[in-house]
């Protein structure tokens, strides 16, 4: 009796060994915003704007590092996910921009290091990699009337925050922030990636404003893009690509488990944003978000891991999606994306999402 009680006991055991043989994780969605960039429009009167070797608007020797240098942090986090390039197992997709197309190429350059027996030319550690556009990582759909009603109101949140810095700046510079609130917005954003770059302050600032400008560009930023209405044309879209690859590789109608999305700060905020009420600042060049799918405790189902890391020299910090107990089971998480996706109005069926 005993024996075989012991017999059933190891069967039992061994049998639910042989299910959780799952990898985990068993999905890898990496989506992040491009690497350091020039300015997108420079500002009359800015002594820096001939300073910039690469145009404005392109990524920097430095850009391409620091996505250099984020593949390889994601490749070690990944292991083995990401260790060999198989184009049946992986999708690299970027908006149709260079900065965001040079950052995936930069990222896949790492990240897709090949090993001895990939080598095609003596001394080279790449290879190529393809990498698809995809207008759902763009801001194709913010209308500039859209962009300047959110900017309106931004400009005037800053404007009661710190209306010192908002009147120093705009008598250096002739941009008013209430007539002009998304030119405003530029000039605050050209201030930041110049200090990036380690150039002076121009307009006779001095140095010591520049603490106040980053928060004053952050706060613009975050109300901006938190905005209902903007978050709704740029999330949904995203996160419906997510469950529809998660569930087209648990079906096993594909075989891709790990995805890649290079994007821009508006793109990455509204993830952070609107699953999980992010709002602490803009995203930094080359911020990272992960979305993890995960076999649960008993290998049953799945659950869905949302992590963020806004800076390199940093480790990926998980953060709590809202309305979903942790862990997150992926049923949860997908019941989470039908309700933005409802109050969004999004409707993939009539062409607001993407099919590939």
């Amino acid at each position: 009796m005993f024996s075989r009680l012991a017999v059933l006991l190891f069967a039992l055991s061994h049998s639910a060994d042989a299910q959780c043989q799952i990898p985990d994780p068993t999905l890898v969605f990496v989506g992040f915003r491009h690497g350091a960039r020039s300015v997108e429009r420079p500002i009359p009167g800015d002594d820096n704007n001939d300073k910039w070797n690469v145009g404005f608007g392109e990524l920097t020797e430095e850009g391409q590092k620091q996505h250099y240098d984020n593949g390889k942090k994601v490749r070690e986090m990944y292991k083995p996910l990401f260790d060999e390039y198989d184009a049946t197992k992986s999708l690299l997709r970027s908006s149709p921009m260079d900065r965001t197309l040079m950052s995936v190429a930069s990222f896949s350059a790492s990240l897709f290091e090949p090993n001895d027996d990939r080598v095609f030319e003596e001394g080279l550690r790449w290879q190529p990699t393809a990498i698809y556009t995809s207008l759902i990582l763009s801001a194709g759909k913010l209308s500039p009337e859209l962009l300047t009603a959110a900017a309106t109101k931004a400009a005037a949140n800053i404007t009661q925050a710190d209306g010192e810095i908002v009147d120093i700046l705009q008598k250096a510079t002739n941009i008013s922030a209430s007539d002009s609130p998304f030119l405003f917005f530029s000039l605050l954003d050209n201030l930041v990636t110049e200090q990036f770059a380690n150039f002076n302050l121009p307009f006779g600032l001095d140095d010591s404003y520049m603490p106040r400008i980053q928060t004053l560009k952050d706060d613009f930023f975050v109300s901006m893009f938190s905005d209902q209405t903007v978050a709704c044309l740029l999330a949904p879209q995203i996160l419906d690509d997510i469950v529809n690859k998660t569930d087209s590789y648990l079906g096993q109608q594909s075989t891709k488990y790990a995805f890649v999305y290079s994007m821009h700060d508006a793109n990455t905020f509204s993830l952070v944003s609107i699953l999980a009420g992010y709002d602490t600042e803009s995203p930094p060049f080359a911020a990272t978000v992960f979305f993890e799918i995960r076999p649960n405790a008993d290998c049953s189902g799945y659950v869905v891991k949302l992590l963020y890391r806004p800076y390199l020299d940093k480790d990926p910090q998980q953060l709590q999606i809202t309305n979903c107990p942790d862990p997150c089971s992926y049923d949860s998480f997908k019941n989470i994306v039908k309700g933005v996706e409802k109050t969004c109005n999004f409707n993939p069926d009539a062409g607001d999402g993407c099919s590939f």
